[in-house]
């Protein structure tokens, strides 16, 4: 299970990554902004290596897109191929996304 780019927006995303733990049967990669230093009406939290301890096995940091990705289960993260097809799918979505908003 993959859940990118929406924990940020929600009023509780402790409980929200709680249930996404549980309704995932073996992986799971969250993915929210990397250390978010503009908290606005979009973005209410900000996310670091400190949250969520307990609950994820661990974090990977891409600090080119400024994005901490956290996972559950080793096979997420054994072929660093991945963690790259990961980060391009997430470019593509926010590209999308931002044409879609410009009407194009």
């Amino acid at each position: 299970m993959i859940c990118l780019q929406t924990i940020e927006h929600l009023d509780d995303p402790e409980l929200a990554v709680r249930n996404l733990s549980a309704a995932a049967n073996r992986n799971l990669i969250v993915g929210t902004p990397y250390k978010n230093r503009r908290p606005d009406a979009d973005h209410r939290w900000s996310f670091d290596e400190a949250d969520f301890v307990g609950i994820f096995d661990g974090y990977r940091i891409d600090r080119a897109a400024l994005n901490i990705y956290y996972y559950r289960g080793p096979e997420c993260w054994q072929v660093p191929a991945a963690f790259i097809s990961l980060r391009v799918a997430v470019r593509r979505a926010q590209r999308r996304m931002e044409r879609s908003k410009m009407g194009i």
